[in-house]
C-alpha cells in the first residue's frame, strides 16, 4: 500500500468522525476499486419490518439513505434483502427540473419566520457571505448562483460546461453523524406518530448543510431546511478547492407536545460540528412545511456567545419554572467537538414557546449553565410522575459528573459537583456517551456512565492508547454512582466505590463478578460500583454510545480501536444488573465484530399476555440487541439475543361482595 494510501485509509477509518473535519470514510486500498457506500446510520420502524440505512460515498462525498425490508429474527440473524430505494438517486443528474421546484426552506432572523431558500428571500448578511469567493476576502458575485446551486441545479458544475463550481455525484450530502429519525404512525414504541396525519416521515441531516424530511414510503423529499446562521459560510460548499468538511451533521429529537393551546410534533436539530446553533421545528404536518409550520427558532453564537458546538442528542422535556406553570425546552449541551474545537461546558433550556420576532433573553425565554472549561456531554433527564424534569446529570471532558436540581422553580441553582472519574493511577477518564439513570435501591438515584472519548481520528487507533515501549495509557471504566438526591451529599469519588471484576470464561468472554453490598449503609465504600474495561490500558476499549438501562438491565457496547486506519474495530457487548454490577446468570460479555461504524440497535419492545379470568396480565419488556454484521447483515448478539423481565398488569385480583345489589341500591361504598 503507498503511503498516500495508508494515509486515507487513517482518515477514514470508522473512528474518523465528522468532528476531525471529514476528509473521508471508507478505506480505499485501490485506486481501481469501485467507490462504495459506507453505512453510517440506521432506523427500524416499530413494526421490524422495514430498515433505513443512511450512508456515505468517499470520493464525491455524496450521501445516501436507502429502505430495506427485514427477514424473520426467529433464527437469531435478521436478512436484510435489496434495497427498495435511495432518497439520493430520485434526482436526476442531467435535468434540473426536478430541483428548481423543491420544497426548500431556511430563517428570516429578523422576522422570525421561515421563508423559501431563495435569493431573493435572504437577508443582506446571508448575501454578502455567499457573495464570497471561499477562500478570499472578496467578493466575485456569485452568490444567486450558489444559491440555486445549493438547491440541486447542476449547470454550473465544473463538469458541465464553462461551470466552475464543486461537481456533485449527487445533490444529497454525506449522512455521517445525524441519526435519521422515524416520525411513524405507531404509538406503542419508541418512535413517535405525527399527529393527524398518518405519513410516516425520515428526517436526517445531511452535509449539504439541510436537514431532509423524506417519505419513509418512497424515498421523495418532502423538505428541506437551511439553517439561517449556516448562509453566511455555506457558499464553501461550492469550491472545488474546499475541502469536505461537516455542514449538518447533529443529533436529531423528536417529541410530541402540547404547545401554544394545541397537540404539536417537535423536531430539535443541531447543527453538530457544522455550526453552534440548533433549531426547533414543528413538523406535525411535514408535507404542508413552510406553509401552515415551519422552523419555530434558531439559536446559535449568534444568540449567545457561550453557545458552543452540540454533538449529544437533544432532548425535548417539561420543566416546572414557576409555581403551577410548566413550560417545554429543548435541552442541549456543548463543547464536546474534538479536532481542536473542544469548548467551555454549557448547558442549555431553548423555550419552544419563544414567540416569532422576539429576541433571545437569558433567564427569561432561555437559560443556561456553567459547567467549566471542559465540554459537556448530553444531559440525562429525570422526570417525577407528571413527567415534569426534576434531576440532570452529564459528564465532561475532565471526568467530571455534573448534577442539575431542577426540584425547584427557576432560576434553578447552579450545578455541582457529583462525582470526579480517574483511574486507579489517579489520571482522569474522559466521559462523552450521555449517562443513564434508575431507581436505587433504600432511594435515591444510580448514574450510570463509562469513560472515553473518540472526538479525533487519531483517539481511533489502538496506537493512541500505547506508547512506542508500550507503557500504558488511562484505563477507561464503567461506573455506578449513587446520588441520594439529598442537598448537602459531598462528591464521591472512585474510593468509595465497591469494585467489579471482569474474570475471563472463554475465548474472549468475560463474567464479571465481585462482592455483594447494601446501598445506604454508613460504610465508606458503598456509593456505587465500578469496572474497569478489561486490558483498556493497551487495547483502549472505551463506552462513546449511550447504554440502554431498563426493567433490570444495563445493554450496551464498548468500542475496541483498530490497529490502524483499514481495521474498523470492533467491541464488547456488556449485559449487566445495573444495581451491582454483576452479570445475569449464564451471561457473559461477548466480543462483537461489527465491521463498520453503525452501533448496535437496541430495541425495546412491549406485549401484554392476554387477560385472566380475574382481569389480570403480564407486561413482557423485551429488550432485543441486534448488530450489524460484518457482512452488513443484522445479527442478533449471542448470549442473550434477548432479554424479558415479565411484570404484572392491570387487575390482580377481585375482592366478593355478596350483596352487592342491596349496597348499591343504599349508596354504599363498595
Amino acid at each position: 500500500m503507498k503511503p498516500g494510501q495508508i494515509l486515507l485509509c487513517i482518515l477514514c477509518s470508522f473512528y474518523c468522525n465528522a468532528h476531525a473535519q471529514l476528509k473521508s470514510f471508507t478505506c480505499m486500498t485501490t485506486p481501481e476499486r469501485s467507490p462504495e457506500i459506507s453505512v453510517t446510520q440506521q432506523v427500524i420502524d416499530p413494526s421490524e419490518r422495514w430498515l433505513w440505512r443512511a450512508g456515505l460515498e468517499s470520493q464525491s462525498w455524496s450521501g445516501s439513505l436507502r429502505k430495506f425490508p427485514l427477514g424473520s429474527v426467529a433464527a437469531g440473524a435478521t436478512p436484510i434483502g435489496a434495497a427498495l430505494w435511495d432518497a439520493a438517486e430520485q434526482w436526476p443528474v442531467t435535468s434540473d427540473d426536478s430541483v428548481t421546484q423543491r420544497n426548500i426552506w431556511t430563517f428570516d432572523p429578523a422576522s422570525g419566520k421561515t421563508v423559501e431558500f431563495r435569493w431573493e428571500n435572504l437577508t443582506a448578511l446571508q448575501r454578502h457571505g455567499l457573495n464570497q469567493l471561499p477562500g478570499a476576502n472578496r467578493s466575485d458575485g456569485l452568490g444567486e448562483q450558489r444559491v440555486h446551486y445549493l438547491r440541486g441545479q447542476r449547470d454550473a458544475e465544473s463538469g458541465n460546461g464553462t461551470g466552475s463550481f464543486r461537481p456533485r455525484k449527487s445533490i444529497l450530502g454525506g449522512i455521517l453523524n445525524s441519526t435519521p429519525v422515524l416520525a411513524s404512525k405507531s404509538r406503542d414504541s419508541q418512535f413517535h406518530g405525527v399527529n393527524d396525519t398518518g405519513l410516516e416521515t425520515i428526517f436526517v441531516g445531511a452535509n449539504d448543510g439541510m436537514l431532509h424530511a423524506f417519505s419513509a414510503t418512497d424515498g421523495k423529499e418532502l423538505f428541506a431546511y437551511v439553517p439561517g446562521f449556516l448562509l453566511p459560510e455555506l457558499g464553501s460548499l461550492s469550491s472545488p478547492a474546499s475541502p469536505p468538511r461537516p455542514w449538518f451533521d447533529g443529533k436529531l429529537a423528536l417529541q410530541e407536545v402540547h404547545l401554544n393551546g394545541a397537540s404539536k410534533t417537535i423536531l430539535a436539530a443541531a447543527a453538530g460540528t457544522g455550526a453552534k446553533g440548533v433549531v426547533a421545528f414543528d413538523v406535525t404536518h411535514p408535507d404542508k412545511f413552510g406553509k401552515s409550520v415551519g422552523a419555530l427558532w434558531e439559536f446559535s453564537d449568534s444568540d449567545d456567545a457561550d453557545m458552543g458546538v452540540v454533538t449529544g442528542m437533544p432532548s425535548i422535556a417539561t420543566f416546572r419554572v414557576r409555581a403551577g406553570e410548566r413550560r417545554h425546552f429543548v435541552v442541549v449541551s456543548t463543547g464536546q467537538a474534538g479536532a481542536g474545537l473542544d469548548g467551555p461546558g454549557r448547558l442549555f433550556l431553548l423555550g419552544l414557546d419563544k414567540p416569532a420576532g422576539i429576541r433571545w433573553q437569558v433567564n427569561v425565554n432561555y437559560f443556561k449553565f456553567d459547567t467549566g472549561p471542559t465540554g459537556l456531554s448530553a444531559a440525562a433527564l429525570v422526570p417525577d410522575e407528571d413527567n415534569t424534569i426534576q434531576l440532570a446529570y452529564a459528564g465532561d471532558l475532565a471526568g467530571i459528573v455534573w448534577r442539575f436540581d431542577f426540584s425547584g422553580v427557576a432560576p434553578w441553582p447552579a450545578a455541582r459537583q457529583l462525582f470526579s472519574a480517574t483511574d486507579s493511577r489517579g489520571k482522569f477518564q474522559p466521559i462523552v456517551a450521555k449517562p443513564s439513570v434508575v431507581f436505587a435501591p433504600g432511594g435515591g438515584y444510580l448514574v450510570l456512565f463509562g469513560s472515553g472519548r473518540l472526538l479525533a481520528p487519531e483517539e481511533g487507533l489502538v496506537t493512541a492508547h500505547a506508547t512506542p515501549d508500550a507503557k500504558p495509557h488511562a484505563m477507561q471504566s464503567l461506573y455506578a454512582i449513587h446520588d441520594t438526591a439529598l442537598r448537602g451529599q459531598q462528591p464521591i469519588v472512585r474510593q468509595a466505590l465497591v469494585p467489579r471484576t471482569a474474570r475471563k470464561s472463554g475465548r474472549d468472554h468475560y463474567t464479571i463478578e465481585g462482592v455483594s453490598f447494601t446501598y445506604g449503609s454508613e460504610a465508606s465504600d458503598r456509593k456505587g460500583w465500578y469496572l474497569d474495561f478489561p486490558d483498556a490500558m493497551h487495547t483502549g476499549e472505551r463506552q462513546v454510545d449511550p447504554a440502554l438501562a431498563d426493567s433490570g438491565l444495563m445493554v450496551f457496547r464498548s468500542l475496541i480501536p483498530g490497529a490502524d486506519g483499514c481495521d474498523r474495530g470492533d467491541g464488547r457487548m456488556y449485559f449487566l444488573n445495573p444495581l451491582d454490577g454483576l452479570s445475569p446468570a449464564d451471561v457473559t460479555v461477548t466480543r462483537i465484530n461489527t465491521g463498520g461504524p453503525v452501533a448496535p440497535l437496541l430495541r425495546l419492545s412491549i406485549e401484554r399476555s392476554p387477560s385472566s379470568a380475574t382481569g389480570g396480565a403480564i407486561l413482557l419488556r423485551r429488550i432485543s440487541v441486534f448488530t450489524p454484521g460484518v457482512d452488513g447483515q443484522l445479527v442478533a448478539t449471542p448470549l442473550p439475543q434477548s432479554a424479558t423481565v415479565a411484570l404484572p398488569v392491570q387487575r390482580l385480583g377481585w375482592r366478593e361482595v355478596s350483596n352487592w345489589a342491596d349496597r348499591r341500591r343504599t349508596g354504599a361504598q363498595r
